[in-house]
């Protein structure tokens, strides 16, 4: 019997049936080592006999940039008590995020996709649960802070959360009843202005006419509520929870201040 194989023009020949044996076994070998890769954040700590394993570090910024992550051939996390919310079977991967700061809260966002190549396809339902921790590895105790399955954008999820700066959050991803797939996610601070509060006010120029010649940029975004004084006697009770601070020097016995160009940034 002859067995034919691709080398030498798809010609040559081999008739000792060892070979075609090594040659099969080899494929094999192959076949798993590109198919079969458990992403290095399958567990929330480093194992030893695997340099670069463990939570992946994510930073906080101020604008939301995604990196892309999967969970394909992910297992389950052991000696970790089940999520509170999404349908959990297995296939959890980890991160972890440092609050910055001067930071008062964190975002963190994800999305389906983008696919990746053969069996990366995007997950499209996922959610995820987020713990503080006490220890150190591999003996970490873990505290649930937060839990959310498709608060974000086509059913993946989203947290905004209350944060101390410097506090280290581990970040549980998973897909839903076992879903896997590439996603993308993001770590946002969200650190007030610097007239957050009023003694901190930002001084305004007072322009010699009603030109406006002189115009403050200023935002509210991330601002808090100013917890130490009385609400206002205007505008929706009890709505205003994100006001800033600004003060000038009069000088003239009527002043006009006027408010140009809002824009709604979030709700």
């Amino acid at each position: 019997m002859h067995i034919y194989t691709p080398f030498k023009n798809c010609y040559a020949s081999l008739k000792n049936g060892k070979k075609q044996i090594i040659l099969f076994a080899l494929s094999f070998i192959f076949m798993v080592q590109a198919f079969a890769q458990i992403p290095l954040n399958d567990d929330p700590c480093l194992d030893p006999s695997f340099p670069g394993t463990g939570a992946i570090p994510l930073i906080a910024t101020a604008a939301c940039s995604y990196a892309t992550f999967s969970n394909v051939d992910a297992s389950a996390t052991a000696g970790v008590s089940t999520p509170a919310c999404g349908t959990y079977i297995d296939g959890d991967v980890w991160f972890t995020t440092v609050v910055p700061a001067g930071a008062t809260s964190i975002t963190i966002d994800t999305r389906s996709g983008p696919a990746g190549g053969v069996g990366q396809p995007a997950l499209t339902n996922g959610a995820m649960e987020v713990y503080t921790a006490t220890g150190t590895c591999p003996s970490l105790t873990f505290t649930q802070i937060g839990c959310n399955d498709n608060n974000g954008a086509s059913l993946m999820p989203q947290l905004i959360l209350p944060a101390t700066p410097g506090t280290t959050i581990y970040i549980r991803m998973w897909g839903v009843g076992g879903g896997t797939g590439q996603f993308g996610i993001c770590v946002t601070a969200n650190i007030p202005p610097p007239n957050n509060e009023c003694v901190n006010a930002q001084s305004l120029t007072v322009n010699s006419n009603l030109l406006c010649g002189v115009v403050t940029a200023g935002t509210t975004n991330n601002a808090t509520q100013s917890s130490t004084l009385p609400s206002p006697p205007c505008g929706i009770a009890n709505a205003w929870n994100d006001d800033v601070w600004y003060s000038f020097i009069a000088t003239g016995i009527a002043h006009r201040v006027s408010l140009l160009k809002i824009l709604l940034l979030h709700i």
